[in-house]
């Protein structure tokens, strides 16, 4: 079984090889070892969309940004009345960071209950999802009841 799956992969790798060697080349590069590479259109545009998304990750962590435009020189630039803070980098790049307001206890429970609302109305699609009519009919009831606050006082002697 190993064996076939080796043929199979060798066999593909082959395939691809052959299809590759009839696009034009449009551009060449020196590897470290001194070897020519060649690029093709298709190769060239998956490179360029890995290392943009590689570039763009790196960039939100500082090590990253001292990674693709070296140390951050001096202090950083605070503009109170812009609310933001930018720190020059030794090629001239410039990171603004923007202040942001921290949310008060309320924000961040109305947000929690409206993600547990969210995540009850997906269940809720989910439970109901093609069966008969009546069915969820009761399963809508049981819902719309569980979401319901009623308290009964009795007062009397």
């Amino acid at each position: 079984m190993k064996k076939l799956a080796i043929i199979a992969i060798i066999a593909i790798a082959i395939v691809s090889i052959d299809g590759q060697a009839d696009a034009p080349v449009v551009a060449q590069t020196i590897r470290a070892d001194g070897t020519t590479n060649t690029w093709t259109q298709a190769e060239l545009q998956t490179a360029l969309g890995l290392v943009n998304r590689m570039y763009w990750r790196d960039m939100e962590t500082t090590a990253g940004r001292e990674r693709w435009h070296g140390k951050r020189v001096g202090a950083p630039r605070l503009d109170t009345n812009l609310c933001i803070q930018v720190w020059q980098y030794a090629d001239g790049f410039a990171w603004t960071n923007a202040w942001t307001r921290p949310k008060s206890q309320m924000e961040r429970e109305a947000e929690a209950a409206a993600r547990e609302a969210a995540r009850r109305e997906a269940e809720f699609a989910r439970l109901t999802n093609a069966v008969p009519g009546i069915v969820a009919q009761i399963l809508a009831e049981r819902e719309a009841a569980s979401r319901t606050n009623v308290v009964t006082e009795v007062v009397g002697p």
